[in-house]
Parts: C-alpha cells; structure tokens; sequence
C-alpha cells in the first residue's frame, strides 16, 4: 500500500508532490504475521480477551431490533431483539447496509450499495503447488475465478504434511446458479485449475 495514502506527514498537496512520494520513496520494512494455529480466528480470540479483560461483553447470539435517538440526532441506545437496551456514546456497524436501513430507526442516509456475494470452494491436492504465492488475483472478464489463496503459505499448519489447500473464490449475486447450486460448478473450477497448472 503506498504509504501517501494513509500516512499524513507525507507530502502529497500538489501532484508533483505526490509522484515523487510515490516513485522515490523507500519501502517501508514490513513483517507478515500469522499465528501458527487457529488461522485468522486467532486474531479475534487475542480481541476478545482484551476486551473482556477491561469488563466488556462479546455477546454472539443478540440481534439489533432498533436504535434510540432522538430526532435526527445521534443514536443514544441499541434495543436488541431480546428487548435488552445498550446505552451506546458511539456505534459501529459491518453488517449488510440493506440490514441496517431496515431496522427500526436507523439513519436516514444509509446508502444503497449493491452487494457482490461470494462462494468459496476449498480444495485439499495431492501435492504442494510449484506457484509459491500466498494469493492470486485472476482478472479477466472471461475467468471463473476472482481470487486464490494457498493456506500453506500463511501457515503451514493449515493443511495436511505433504498436501496443499486451495482457497477458490468466485464473486457472484445472490440467487445466481453458482450461489444456489456450487456443486454444478465444480468441473469448470477445476478445468480452470488445471489451465492455471495449479493441478496436474
């Protein structure tokens, strides 16, 4: 990522500015972390006894029925389907926008965005790939797949000894014959992967 973008004391107030910081700077030093087991959960497992560990609460199964505010204003409380009330200083959402706005008093300015939806087929081979990469975007109009990732190469506990996982990721809409019925897909995903020499 260039650091221009998310750096503030770079100096990017003129074009000229901003390609010199983007051609002649150095590249940040940088180290790639994964944990030796749990995969990306173990990310959030550190999170969650941090949190707790300051008296906060991880509650997985409550869902938002509405929000308190006042008139326009800011959102003071989240109710939640149980009828629990959160007082809130400041709230977050990651779920669906389309969840949000249609929650009880939710805000006005909620935008509309149209979700891309994705299916992801993992594989388990045989053998190691040769390729070496962590993930690959593929590009073109015409392609099956958007992305694949080798587990292996985050850590090699993410798969058997001797084996290889591949993560295959197709973007797709709801309701689309990949969303509502994968296994159809299965031949063309692995004629893709043996014309990407990612299987023999």
């Amino acid at each position: 990522i260039n650091r221009a973008t998310i750096d503030k004391q770079r100096k990017t107030q003129s074009l000229a500015a901003l390609v010199r910081s983007v051609l002649l700077a150095k590249r940040p030093q940088t180290k790639f972390l994964y944990p030796r087991t749990g995969g990306v959960q173990a990310f959030c497992d550190v999170l969650a006894e941090k949190i707790t560990a300051r008296g906060g609460r991880i509650l997985t199964g409550a869902e938002v029925r509405e929000f308190v505010r006042d008139k326009n204003g800011p959102i003071r409380a989240v109710v939640a389907t149980s009828g629990e009330e959160f007082p809130a200083d400041y709230v977050f959402w990651s779920g669906s926008l389309e969840d949000l706005r249609g929650l009880g008093r939710a805000p006005e300015n909620v935008p509309r965005l149209h979700y891309i939806a994705t299916v992801i087929f993992n594989y388990l081979v045989s053998r190691p790939i040769s390729q070496g990469f962590q993930w690959c975007y593929f590009g073109d109009a015409d392609m099956a797949v958007d992305r694949i990732s080798a587990p292996r190469h985050f850590s090699a506990a993410n798969v058997p000894p001797g084996k290889e996982g591949l993560c295959v990721e197709v973007a797709c809409t709801e309701h689309s014959t990949v969303w509502e019925d994968p296994f159809r897909f299965d031949c063309i995903l692995e004629t893709f992967l043996l014309k990407a020499r990612l299987l023999d």
